[in-house]
């Protein structure tokens, strides 16, 4: 995990981080509200201009599956699994990301 001069950390899947270092951050994750990124294209970077949707609320999961999920609604949700994540990161001060695609 990359952890910066700020405080700001994170966590890339082009950097080598595995399935198994996501699922246990997201582990450490659940039951904190945090903002779940669905992102088109990962490979582009992080441009602050991607297209996306995001869901922001509290984090629900089964590690020991690697299934995980945040719900607002029965029409405001998403499902992801610990391989879909690209990048998990979190800038002092803000609410945790999580990319996935």
């Amino acid at each position: 995990m990359a952890v910066f001069d700020d405080g700001s950390w994170g966590l890339l899947k082009s950097d080598g981080v595995s399935r198994d270092e996501f699922n246990s951050k997201l582990e450490e994750l659940i039951g904190q509200v945090l903002t779940i990124a669905w992102v088109k294209n990962p490979d582009i970077g992080r441009t602050n201009f991607e297209t996306q949707i995001s869901v922001e609320t509290e984090l629900e999961g089964h590690p020991d599956r690697g299934h995980y999920r945040v719900l607002l609604s029965d029409a405001t949700y998403s499902y992801f699994y610990a391989d879909d994540v690209f990048w998990i990161g979190q800038n002092v001060g803000k609410t945790p990301k999580v990319y996935i695609s």
